[in-house]
This record gives structure tokens, C-alpha cells and sequence, in this order.
């Protein structure tokens, strides 16, 4: 269709016949094309008009939103004031300062922000832009007074300055309760006998030091800032034969990782255990398969936190929002044995990966290690932030760091606990101290186990028991319980089944009456269920060869 004014033209031509010969039909082509090229241009030029109309409205809306920022209002400015008024003036509106609020909670979790922010320079930078920016500044806020609107950093800058200052307002009010907050820990230190006695003291001077970078003129938290170092040092002489190093004294309650293990273990004057750190083998980020002994400094003796620690753990991925909530927990392997000495220790070391070649006294040792590596098998590929603290019930140290469980690395993990997995298969053994006789003529029913394979042995083990009669005959035995493992062989494998046997009071004899729980050494304990060690069938899988061998398990 052609273009009315095209038409229009036209007609004005035809009709002007007598001023200008008529078009050859070569001209008259040459005219229209002509024509065409010239309406489409004045089009082109009013869209382009409409166009740099809009783009420049939007240009100066744009503008009025983000204009050029002073010199000197920066963008981490911006920045600077919002860290500052998040890690104090957010946490002062529940007076954190205050006796009866101030908590070691709050201690651990926001006491390294604070740590890291500079109030006095902040104070002073503030001061320094105000006399700068006047207009900007004029209500300690942003408003209408500069020539056009702020950019986005420059208005949260000053948004934040107004709550820095009315924050301001409410210490002036306040101050005379924060030296009572210091020695409010200074006394829970003072009157604590356990775990925590030394927690508490660091607790007031890591107080003291926060309040301080506030209000540093007030001489009453100096003193009491005194009188916490005081005390701490106090609780560490009284505690000075558990630290096992220099190193330990400064990182108490922190876990940290090292690539190497300890050296020079030994026992200091008094009898309990000491031991050097290589502190240029520390580690912040884990390669899965390669050696990261976890290492919890503790201010307290594991007795006093409960017993032999847990190993926890929460792992979220980089990037990804962290959840408090998701807590794995893993038991650690000790010989009954040992129980006593690791109750009187104030440490624990537990190597993530050991040597996949180590040679452990039981095979139920390398079980944490194996459910620690099945975990992170289970976890998609990607690099993930990791936060191990020893102790469930009671929190004897934290520590935090990165995982990197790329596709490589986790390829290289498999491997690994396919290794360590058969190093642990070949560690199996019958358990008990004796000489692993065979006690199948004991049991009248041995023949009923065949099903499980061929019977290579039967060994009674374990403490026994009673069932009682139901009532009103509930005190005549019924039965007596024992416990005990057979060893079977099936398809070309050996495996270790935990069995239990019942004995009439009048009989000489047991029979085998099921399956007991061969399993649930140190499972691990997940949000999403838990990690068991692997089975074969019903039990562990052994070597032939170790059918004949006995040694303690736990």
C-alpha cells in the first residue's frame, strides 16, 4: 500500500502538467524511488526525535537518582555506616550493654564484627563529611538541600547517620550501665567452678574491649577491664596443668585445622599431656582425601563438659543462606580403656582423612572417618562454608572454614574411601581378648544359622541377661539372654554377625534365637537421617584369614 502523502504528492505532479513534461516511465520510477527514500527519512528522523526526547527524560530521572557523589561520600562510606549501625546501633536497641542482657552468646557471635569496626575513626570521618557536605548533612540526613537527589549509597550513608545519632543519644542516657555489664561477667567467673569459669572472664574483657571502642574515656571499664584480666589470669594458673601449649593458652575454646599433626607429644610437670603445633601448617580451607587434623582447645577439662566430646558439624553452601538448624554429629572411637584418660584431657584431635594405609587397633576406629567421607559423597560438587564445633551438649570449641568439594576433588574422595574402606575390611577381627575358640557345640540349634552361609565359627560375647516370668511369677527366671558372633561364609565373602542365644534355668545348652544389631557403632547423626557404617548382609565384612584373630572392638 502506498503512503498517502506519496499519493498526494503524486497527484500535485500529474496536475501540473503544463509547468513540467510528463516522465518517461524510467524517469517516473526514478521519481517514486526518490520519494519514498525522502518520506522514510523524515519518518526516521521523528522517531529518532521522540526517542532522544525519552531516553533524555529518562537520562535526567536516572540522574536525579544517582547523582555524582561528593568527594569523599563514597560508596564505602555507605558501607562503613551500615556495618556501624548494624553491629551496634541495631543490637544497643536491646541494650546488649546491660547487665542483665549482656551474654556470652552475643559474645560469639557478634563480638568479632564489632572487633573489626573502628568507632573513633568512624566518629571522625563523620565529623570530617559533615563539614564538608554541610547542606547534606544539615539534619544529619539527606533532604532537599543539595541540587539534586543523592545516589542510592550517599542517601543510605546519610539514612544511617541518623540512626547513628539517635543511637548517640541513647548511650549519653545509658553509659553508666555498661561498666555493671563488665562486671557482671567479672562475677560469673568469680563464682563458677566449671567449664566456663575461664569462658567468663574473656567474656568481660571482650566486653570491656567492645564498649571501649564507644565510649574510650570512661575509666570505670578500664578498671573493670583490669580487674577481668585479673581474674583470667587467676583461672588459667589454676588451669595451667591441663594447656597442653602456648598455643593453646591464646586459642582456647577455638577449633583449628592443621595439615600436619602434632608434635613432641608428651606430659608436662604435672602429668598431663603436652604437645607442639606446626602454626605454618594451618589451614583454612579443607581438601577432601588430604590430612586436616581438627583440633578443639578447650577451656575446661572434657570431664567437666560432659565426657569424651562429639565432633559437629554444619556444612552450607557458599553462597547459599546459613542454617543454624542443620547439625550433623558425629561420635568419636575410644577404647573403654582410655575413657579415663581422655575425660582428664582438655583437647581433642581427630584427623578427617587419615592415611588410607593406617593401622588401627580396632576397625570400628576408622568408622567416624569413613561416615565423615560418605557424608560429603552424598553433597553436590562446590565449594561450602563448614562450622565444626567439639562438644553437643556443651560447646567446648568452634571453629569455622571452607570445604572445597569440586568434581576433581570429589572423585579423588571416592577413591580415598574405597582405600580406607578396605584398609577397615581387613581390620576386622572376632571380637574379645581370648583365643577365639569355636563355642558351636554350646548351641542346640546351630544348625538353624545355616541359612546365613557356611558357619566358619560361634563365639559367645557380651554381658548376659534375664526375662523374668510374667507376673504374678516375675520373679522366676524365664530365660537367660547371652550375647555372642558367628562368622559365615557366603557368595565368596566373609561376614560377622552379631547373634543372641536363650537358655532355659534347667537347660545346659543355648539356642540361637535372632539377629542382634551389629551395627550402630558411632553412626552418624544428620538432619536428613543419619550414616551408618556399611554392612554386607547382616554384619561386617571380614578376611577369612581374620576368623581366627580376636581383639576388643571398643
Amino acid at each position: 500500500m502506498h503512503h498517502p502523502k506519496y499519493i498526494v504528492i503524486l497527484t500535485l505532479i500529474f496536475s501540473a502538467g503544463l509547468l513540467i513534461s510528463t516522465p518517461s516511465q524510467a524517469q517516473f520510477g526514478g521519481l517514486k524511488k526518490g520519494l519514498k527514500n525522502k518520506l522514510k527519512r523524515k519518518k526516521k528522523k521523528k522517531t529518532s526525535t521522540r526517542t532522544s526526547t525519552r531516553t533524555s527524560r529518562t537520562s535526567s530521572r536516572s540522574n536525579r537518582g544517582s547523582a555524582k557523589m561528593p568527594k569523599g561520600m563514597t560508596a564505602e562510606l555507605a558501607k562503613e555506616y551500615k556495618a556501624f549501625y548494624k553491629a551496634k546501633y541495631e543490637l544497643s536497641a536491646n541494650s546488649w550493654y546491660h547487665p542483665t542482657n549482656a551474654n556470652s552468646k552475643f559474645m560469639a557471635e557478634k563480638l568479632p564484627t564489632l572487633k573489626k569496626l573502628n568507632y573513633p575513626a568512624l566518629r571522625k570521618r563523620m565529623d570530617e563529611d559533615r563539614k564538608k557536605f554541610p547542606k547534606l548533612f544539615e539534619k544529619y540526613g539527606y533532604g532537599n538541600s543539595a541540587s539534586s537527589a543523592p545516589s542510592a549509597d550517599l542517601y543510605w550513608a546519610n539514612n544511617y547517620a541518623v540512626k547513628i545519632t539517635a543511637w548517640e543519644k541513647q548511650l549519653a542516657n545509658e553509659e553508666k550501665y555498661m561498666p555493671g555489664a563488665v562486671q557482671h561477667w567479672i562475677n560469673q567467673s568469680e563464682n563458677t567452678k566449671g567449664p566456663n569459669k575461664i569462658q567468663y572472664a574473656q567474656d568481660a574483657i571482650a566486653l570491656a574491649n567492645a564498649l571501649l571502642t564507644i565510649k574510650p574515656q570512661n575509666e570505670l571499664l578500664k578498671e573493670y577491664k583490669q580487674e577481668a584480666q585479673k581474674s583470667l589470669d587467676k583461672s588459667l594458673t589454676n588451669f595451667r596443668e591441663y594447656i597442653t601449649s602456648d598455643f593453646h593458652k591464646t586459642h582456647l575454646k577455638q577449633v583449628v585445622i592443621f595439615s600436619k599433626g602434632p608434635k613432641n607429644m608428651g606430659k608436662n610437670s604435672m602429668g598431663k599431656p603436652k604437645f607442639d603445633v606446626d602454626e605454618s601448617s594451618i589451614i583454612n580451607t579443607i581438601i577432601p582425601g588430604k590430612p586436616a587434623h581438627v583440633i578443639g582447645f578447650f577451656a575446661a577439662t572434657n570431664k567437666q563438659g560432659g565426657g569424651v566430646p562429639s565432633l559437629v558439624f554444619n556444612m552450607t553452601k557458599v553462597g547459599e543462606k546459613y542454617n543454624k538448624h542443620a547439625k550433623n554429629t558425629q561420635t568419636m572411637y575410644f577404647r573403654a580403656i582410655d575413657r579415663g584418660k581422655l575425660k582428664d584431657q582438655a583437647f581433642y584431635i581427630f584427623n578427617l582423612f587419615p592415611d588410607p594405609k593406617i593401622q588401627y587397633k580396632s576397625h570400628i576406629a576408622y568408622i567416624p572417618h569413613l561416615n565423615f567421607t560418605k557424608y560429603l559423597l552424598q553433597q553436590v560438587p562446590g565449594k561450602y562454608n563448614i562450622e565444626f564445633t567439639w562438644g553437643r551438649n556443651n560447646p567446648m570449641a568452634k571453629g569455622s572454614f571452607t570445604l572445597d568439594l569440586s568434581m576433581e576433588n570429589r572423585k579423588k574422595l571416592k577413591e580415598y574411601y574405597n582405600q580406607l574402606m578396605a584398609t577397615k575390611i581387613a581390620a576386622v577381627t572376632m571380637p574379645g581378648s581370648g583365643n577365639c575358640v569355636d563355642q558351636a557345640h554350646k548351641v542346640v540349634n546351630k544348625d538353624h544359622l545355616n541359612k546365613y552361609g557356611k558357619r566358619l565359627k560361634l563365639v559367645f560375647h557380651g554381658p548376659g541377661g534375664k526375662i523374668m516370668k510374667p507376673w504374678p511369677n516375675n520373679h522366676q527366671v524365664e530365660w537367660y539372654t547371652a550375647q555372642g558372633y558367628g562368622a559365615f561364609e557366603k557368595d565368596g565373602k566373609v561376614e560377622i554377625i552379631h547373634l543372641e542365644f536363650r537358655r532355659a534355668p534347667t537347660a545346659t545348652r543355648w539356642k540361637w534365637h535372632s539377629i542382634g544389631k551389629t551395627g550402630g557403632h558411632l553412626n552418624m547423626q544428620t538432619t536428613n537421617g543419619g550414616i551408618k557404617p556399611e554392612m554386607l548382609n547382616f554384619g561386617y565384612e571380614m578376611k577369612k584369614a581374620n576368623v581366627n584373630k580376636c581383639s576388643p572392638w571398643l
